[in-house]
C-alpha cells in the first residue's frame, strides 16, 4: 500500500478511535441517593430538585439512577414515593408531551430501599455496579442527599465510607443539611467527626439562601457592574446595608426544634450572615473560580467584629411560652427565654466597610413575610424645587440604593432592584428580564417605576438551584468546614451572653405596631420604644393572678427570683399567705389569690413553691410584738398550714433570717 494511504489510514483509525472514547467519556452514570426519602423536606422540595436535575440533564452527558432510601419499611417507602413523583410537574416552558416523557423515564429510574445497616450499603453498592456494567458505562460518581437530623450523620458517613464508595476514578459527594451544630465547640466536634470520613472537596454543606435566585445574582451582579459599583461599593458611599427576613407564620409545631435553636441560629448565624458576606467581600477576579470565591467570603468572615451583648435585641411573640408547654408538656410556670426575634448590629473591620452598619433581623409572627438584601448609599444633594419637578432616573434627591429581593412581599417574587438615579444595570437576557409597569406598588417608600427592576425568566426553587450545582461540582454555592467555624466563632459569644437575657414580648402581627422598631448608633442598638406598662390588676380580677404569674413567667428566667424580701406576721403569715390557707402552699401555681383576716380582704400573693425557688430568701422580723411567734417558729417546724411562714425553706437556695435586738430577745 502507497505510504501516503497508511497515514490516511491511521489517522481516520485515530479519528474513530477517538470517537469511541469520547463517548465512553459522555457515558458516565450518576447515582443519587436521598437519604431521609420519605421526610418532609424530601416530599416538598428535594424530588422536585432531582426532577429538575433530570430534566436539564437527560440527553446529554449522564445517565442517572435515583435511589430514595429511608428506615420505612419497603412496603410503605415504595407507596410513600410513587405518590410523590406522581405529584411532579414541569415547568411551563416544557411540552406537556415532553413533560409526560421525561416524567415517565424519571420514575423508572427512581426506586425505594430500605437503608439501614452495613450490609444496606454493601448491597446499594454492588447493585450499582452491576447497573453500571449491564447498561456497558462508566461510573462517574454518587450523589449521598443527607435530608436526617444531624445525629444520624456519623453512622451513615460511616457506612458509606466503608462500604457505598464508588471505584476509582469515580467521585463522591456527600450533601448535609443544617443545622451544623448548636455552637463553635459542637460544629468543631462534628465537623471532625465527618472529617473522619470524608475529604473537604467530597462535602456539600446546604444553605437553601444560596440557592434563592436574587442571593444567587448577587456576585454575578458585582461582577458585571463593576465599572458602575467600583466607586460604589465601600463606606464612603454605602449609608448602610439591611438584610433581613420577615416571616408572618409562628413557631407552632416546631417548638422542640426552636428551643433548641431559636430565631439567631436558625436564621442569622446562616441565612443571612452568608448573605452578608456575598455583599461584603472583596470581588475575585475570577467569579467562576469556586476556590477563589470561597477564600474571599473567608477574609469577609474574619473582617467581622467581634458582637457585644449590646449589639442585639430579642423578641418573643406572646403565645411562644404556652405553644412550647402544650408541645412538649412543660408546667404551668414554665416560660420560655427562647427568641423568635431578633435585631443584630454588625460592622466589618476593614478598609472597605469600615464604619458601615450591616442590621441582620429577622423574626416570626411579624407583619408580612418578606426577604432582602438593601445597600442604601448616602445622600448629600439638596433639591431645591420641592419632589413634584424631582425626575426619577436624574434626581439626586431621591433615596438611591440597590436591592436583592429574595422573595414574597408587596412584588411576591425574586427580583434584583436599582434606583434609577445611580445607573442602569446590566444583567444577563436570557436569565432575567425587565419588570413591566406595577402602577400602585411601592418598595420602600418608592414607587417601583424608581428603579430598574429585573425578574428571572424562570422562577425556580432553591433546592432545584443548588442540587444542579451540586450536580456540576459548583463548591462555591455551599458552605465550607472553614467558613463553617469562622461563623460559628463570630455569633458563638453573642450567644452565650444573651443566654439568659428576657426577649421583649410582642403580640404577633399587625398588631405589633412599633413595639419592635429598634435604633443603632456606635456599636450599640436598642428598641425605640420602652416596653409598654401592661400591668392593670387588682386581686378582685378573676384573670389577675394568671396574668401577674404570666408576667413573672415572662421576666423572671425559669420563674427563679433573685432575691425575695419577706416580713413575718404576728399569726405567723408571710407575704398574703395566712393560716389556714386553702392554696399557695404546695402544688404549680406561682400566684395565688388569698383572703385577709384584716383590710383588704382580697389579697394576691405569691406562692410558697414560688418563694422557695429564689436563689435567696431573706426574713426581716422587726420588734417586740414579733417575740413570742419567732420563739413558736423556731421550735415547730414545717407546718406551713398552721404558720406559713415555717413553709419558707429555699429548695436550692439560701435563707437568711435578719432579726432585731426586740424580736430575738424581747
Amino acid at each position: 500500500m502507497h505510504p501516503g494511504c497508511w497515514k490516511m489510514l491511521t489517522v481516520v483509525m485515530c479519528v474513530a478511535l477517538l470517537g469511541c472514547l469520547q463517548a465512553q467519556e459522555l457515558r458516565g452514570h450518576v447515582s443519587v441517593i436521598l437519604l431521609g426519602a420519605t421526610g418532609d423536606l424530601a416530599r416538598k422540595y428535594l424530588w422536585r430538585g432531582l426532577f429538575q436535575l433530570y430534566l436539564d440533564e437527560a440527553g446529554k452527558d449522564y445517565s442517572f439512577s435515583f435511589h430514595g432510601a429511608a428506615l420505612t419499611s419497603t412496603k410503605q417507602g415504595q407507596a410513600f414515593i410513587a405518590k410523590v413523583l406522581e405529584s411532579l410537574s414541569c415547568p411551563e416552558d416544557v411540552a406537556p408531551d415532553r413533560c409526560s416523557e421525561l416524567k415517565g423515564q424519571f420514575q423508572r429510574l427512581s426506586a425505594y430501599r430500605h437503608l439501614a445497616t452495613r450490609e444496606d450499603y454493601m448491597a446499594l453498592s454492588k447493585d450499582i455496579e452491576a447497573q453500571v456494567q449491564r447498561g456497558g458505562l462508566r461510573e462517574a460518581g454518587r450523589i449521598f442527599y443527607f435530608s436526617v437530623p444531624p445525629f444520624a450523620y456519623a453512622d451513615i458517613a460511616r457506612n458509606i465510607n466503608s462500604s457505598c464508595r464508588p471505584g476509582p476514578g469515580a467521585w463522591l459527594r456527600v450533601v448535609l443539611e443544617k443545622p451544623f451544630g448548636h455552637d463553635h465547640l459542637s460544629a468543631q466536634q462534628l465537623a471532625t467527626e465527618l472529617g473522619g470520613f470524608f475529604r473537604e472537596e467530597e462535602m456539600y454543606r446546604v444553605d437553601h439562601y444560596l440557592g434563592k435566585q436574587a442571593v444567587a445574582q448577587i456576585l454575578p451582579f458585582r461582577d458585571q457592574n463593576r465599572k458602575a459599583l467600583d466607586g460604589l461599593w465601600s463606606r464612603h458611599h454605602v449609608e448602610r446595608v439591611e438584610i433581613i427576613m420577615k416571616e408572618t407564620v409562628d413557631a407552632e409545631g416546631r417548638t422542640s426544634f426552636y428551643e433548641e435553636y431559636g430565631v439567631i441560629r436558625d436564621v442569622l448565624q446562616n441565612h443571612l450572615t452568608e448573605v452578608l458576606t456575598l455583599v461584603a467581600m472583596e470581588l475575585p477576579h475570577n467569579i467562576s473560580s469556586s476556590e477563589s470565591v470561597l477564600q474571599h467570603k473567608l477574609r469577609a468572615f474574619r473582617a467581622l467584629r467581634g458582637l457585644q451583648k449590646g449589639s442585639a435585641v430579642l423578641g418573643q411573640y406572646q403565645a411562644y411560652s404556652e405553644q412550647v408547654r402544650r408541645e412538649q408538656q412543660k408546667p404551668d410556670s414554665f416560660h420560655s427565654l427562647t427568641p423568635t426575634f431578633a435585631g443584630v448590629l454588625v460592622h466589618m473591620d476593614n478598609l472597605r466597610w469600615e464604619g458601615v452598619p450591616f442590621i441582620l433581623m429577622s423574626g416570626k409572627a411579624l407583619d408580612e413575610r418578606v426577604g432582602y438584601a438593601r445597600i442604601l448609599f448616602r445622600n448629600q444633594a439638596y433639591c431645591v424645587q420641592n419632589d413634584e419637578h424631582w425626575v426619577a432616573d436624574q434626581s439626586q434627591c431621591l433615596p438611591r440604593q440597590i436591592v436583592f429581593y429574595i422573595g414574597h412581599g408587596e412584588l411576591g417574587s425574586p427580583a434584583v432592584l436599582v434606583s434609577r438615579n445611580l445607573f442602569r444595570p446590566s444583567l444577563p437576557p436570557e436569565s432575567w428580564k425587565e419588570l413591566g409597569a406595577r402602577p400602585g406598588l411601592r418598595l420602600f417608600g418608592r414607587p417601583l417605576s424608581d428603579f430598574y427592576a429585573y425578574s428571572p425568566v424562570r422562577e425556580q426553587d432553591a433546592y432545584s438551584v443548588l442540587i444542579s450545582r451540586i450536580f456540576h461540582g459548583r463548591k462555591d454555592s455551599f458552605v465550607t468546614t472553614e467558613n463553617l467555624l469562622a461563623s460559628w466563632g463570630f455569633w458563638t459569644p453573642l450567644l452565650d451572653s444573651l443566654a439568659h437575657e428576657v426577649p421583649r414580648l410582642y403580640p404577633g402581627g399587625a398588631e405589633n405596631g412599633h413595639l419592635l422598631d429598634f435604633e443603632f448608633g456606635g456599636a450599640r442598638l436598642c428598641f425605640s420604644q420602652q416596653q409598654p406598662e401592661r400591668l392593670r390588676l387588682g386581686a378582685e380580677e378573676a384573670q389577675g393572678a394568671q396574668t401577674y404569674a404570666s408576667e413573672i413567667s415572662a421576666l423572671v428566667a425559669n420563674s427563679s427570683f433573685d432575691l425575695v424580701l419577706l416580713g413575718m406576721g404576728a399569726d405567723g403569715h408571710t407575704a398574703s399567705l395566712f393560716p389556714q390557707s386553702p392554696s399557695g402552699l404546695d402544688g404549680e401555681q406561682l400566684v395565688v389569690l388569698t383572703e385577709s383576716p384584716s383590710r383588704p380582704f382580697q389579697r394576691m400573693s405569691l406562692s410558697l413553691p414560688l418563694i422557695n425557688r429564689a436563689r435567696k430568701v431573706a426574713v426581716l422580723v422587726m420588734g417586740r410584738v414579733k417575740r413570742e411567734i419567732t420563739m413558736l417558729v423556731s421550735r415547730v417546724g414545717h407546718e406551713p398550714k398552721k404558720w406559713p411562714i415555717s413553709g419558707v425553706l429555699p429548695s436550692s437556695g439560701q435563707l437568711v433570717w435578719y432579726m432585731d435586738y426586740e424580736a430575738f430577745l424581747g
